[in-house]
């Protein structure tokens, strides 16, 4: 891999190098990028994040975002799982795995025609199409969040 590549496996158009409104911290071993909102708050949230890791911008924008509502961010793990389209098959076991261990609410939901990461999308990266699915995704995560934590 050339230092130019970009190791992304979805179509997500031309990328920025955005760098985030947190800040590195090591806790002990760990690693994490830590941002917090603007007002006092109780509440925290640890993204669990995919294989491009909390270094990956798209985790810290998200992280970001959560921020902005009033959440203290700890980008190394994202809660919700976010499907699309393409992870069918896995959608059917999740759903039956989770019926079956499951002890709390849970839900999954499917938005139709998007790939892996399509809600990580900053504005300018956003494709007209895709756009009212990465709002609707957004809106679910922080409704979840509002409810959960």
């Amino acid at each position: 891999m050339t230092s130019d590549a970009q190791p992304f496996l979805y179509d997500i158009g031309k990328r920025t190098d955005y760098v985030g409104l947190g800040h590195e911290e090591q806790v002990e071993h760990i690693k994490a990028y830590v941002c917090k909102p603007s007002s006092v708050t109780d509440k925290a949230v640890i993204v669990i994040h995919d294989i491009y890791g909390w270094q990956f911008p798209d985790i810290r924008y998200i992280a970001d975002l959560v921020a902005a509502e009033g959440y203290v961010q700890n980008s190394g793990y994202w809660i919700s799982v976010l499907a699309c389209q393409e992870a069918h098959g896995e959608i059917i076991l999740l759903e039956k795995k989770l019926k079956q261990y499951c002890q709390v609410e849970y839900r999954i939901k499917v938005y139709p025609g998007q790939v892996h990461g399509f809600a990580e999308l900053k504005p300018d990266d956003m494709k007209p199409r895709d756009k009212p699915y990465i709002e609707e995704a957004r809106k679910d995560m922080m409704n979840w969040l509002k409810t959960y934590v």
